[in-house]
């Protein structure tokens, strides 16, 4: 009567939501130093606090339009699938170093896999292919956000991390489902063809499932599968040394591993080299390194860099990241002794 319930190894889920937090805090830096670069001192400094506050606001609006109804799906497949039927809460995936998806329900069944993206929104909802627009008065708005498209991106990696993690499946993509399923709506109207299923209420997303039937899973596939989303773990190379920060215009930097820096150079790799460390040009210009650690760690990054034939100018505590330090390089030439 009840579907098979399987959950990802605890260890395994919190290393990577871990990862996660991580590459958001990388997020946030990396807003933050553009702040600096482009805006006086002074304005920065009175900018960042609001700038902080508008990034963590919009990240717990994200994360709550789905999780009010996670549950209440959750119970519809619970209920409504039979034991054939093996679903997956709340699955977190590192596709590639620092890519993840976060999946509110997958069910794997002999007919294929079935991603649901679950979105708790109330009012009157009009969905198409362009995203949602909700009633307003007389008036539609713009949601943020387009749950269709955010599932074609989950379709996507999640096939593609199957083929890496296991590739003995051979399982064609087309054989992947996405559906959108919201909750609390008081009207949902779909305007045309979204590329997928957009439904109100788990149970009519159990009606989407139960729509096909065709066998491309074999048992042992199904529990192949199972077995690796349930065992899935983060990807050997540490997150953070693999998420590129993005700036605008001139500002570029990526975060790498100092270890790394050190192999470039025969310089000492003992532990006072090993912090994080993000390199970047300013919009004026100037090279700087910001070094994740202590002041040590960043005066003996500024040392091997001095062996490389930089000039690194002394390291300076950041005065909005705690436990960050920079220094700036000029990349002139040496004058001959």
């Amino acid at each position: 009567m009840f579907a098979t319930y399987w959950s990802q190894d605890l260890e395994v889920k919190q290393a990577l939501r871990e990862a996660i937090r991580r590459k958001v805090e990388l997020e946030r830096l990396a807003m933050n130093q553009r702040v600096d670069d482009n805006l006086p001192r002074l304005l920065a400094w009175i900018a960042k606090p609001l700038v902080n506050m508008d990034f963590r606001a919009t990240r717990a609006k994200w994360n709550a339009q789905g999780a009010g109804g996670e549950g209440t799906v959750s119970d519809a497949l619970s209920l409504w699938l039979s034991k054939s039927y093996n679903v997956f809460d709340g699955v977190v995936l590192e596709v590639h170093s620092g890519e993840f998806i976060q999946l509110d329900h997958i069910v794997i069944c002999t007919t294929g896999v079935f991603v649901l993206e679950t979105k708790t929104w109330s009012g009157s909802i009009i969905c198409n292919h362009r995203g949602c627009r909700m009633w307003q008065g007389r008036h539609l708005v713009q949601l943020d956000g387009n749950p269709v498209s955010q599932n074609e991106r989950h379709i996507k990696l999640l096939y593609e991390w199957m083929r890496t993690a296991v590739p003995e499946l051979h399982m064609a993509r087309e054989h992947l489902y996405p559906i959108v399923v919201f909750k609390k709506l008081e009207k949902l109207k779909v305007e045309d063809d979204c590329g997928m299923p957009v439904v109100e209420g788990g149970i009519a997303a159990t009606q989407e499932i139960h729509r096909h039937h065709d066998v491309v899973l074999t048992l042992e596939q199904i529990e192949t599968l199972c077995l690796a989303i349930k065992h899935a773990k983060p990807l050997e190379i540490d997150a953070s040394s693999a998420v590129g920060v993005g700036r605008p215009d001139k500002v570029t930097a990526s975060r790498q591993s100092a270890a790394s820096v050190a192999r470039s150079a025969p310089v000492d790799t003992t532990q006072e080299t090993q912090g994080d460390i993000e390199e970047g040009t300013t919009k004026g210009g100037r090279h700087f390194v910001r070094v994740h650690g202590t002041k040590e760690q960043a005066q003996a990054i500024g040392r091997s860099r001095e062996k490389q034939g930089q000039h690194p100018s002394d390291a300076k505590q950041d005065q909005k990241d705690l436990g960050v330090w920079y220094f700036y390089l000029d990349q002139r030439e040496k004058p001959a002794d």
